[in-house]
């Protein structure tokens, strides 16, 4: 019924698909539920987006975060380096791929 060709053609068709989402999937970045943009006039992370379980936890739009901390005692200050948004702002805050991971 079905001719080699056409399966073949077919199977690459699939391949190329099933390729496609999962290099789509891994270039995603994961959501946390907030949004942060660096306020140029201070210097600090602001958040821009927020949704409805995150205002509920105490985030809210317009709030500035200075710090992050786990539960078990790890902190860090979040800088601009930390939550970039263009490969020019990654190539300005760290000198090659690896020093950014």
């Amino acid at each position: 019924m079905f001719y080699p060709k056409v399966l073949i053609n077919l199977a690459v068709l699939v391949a190329f698909v099933i390729t496609g989402l999962f290099v789509a999937l891994i270039w995603t970045p994961p959501y946390t539920g907030f949004m942060l943009e660096l306020d140029p006039d201070s210097n600090l992370m602001v958040v821009t987006r927020a949704d409805d379980w995150i205002v509920r936890q105490g985030l809210d739009i317009g709030d500035r975060i200075v710090t992050v901390s786990t539960p078990d005692g790890l902190t860090l200050d979040l800088e601009a380096k930390h939550v970039l948004t263009s490969t020019y702002q990654a190539r300005r805050y760290y000198e090659n791929r690896e020093a950014r991971l």
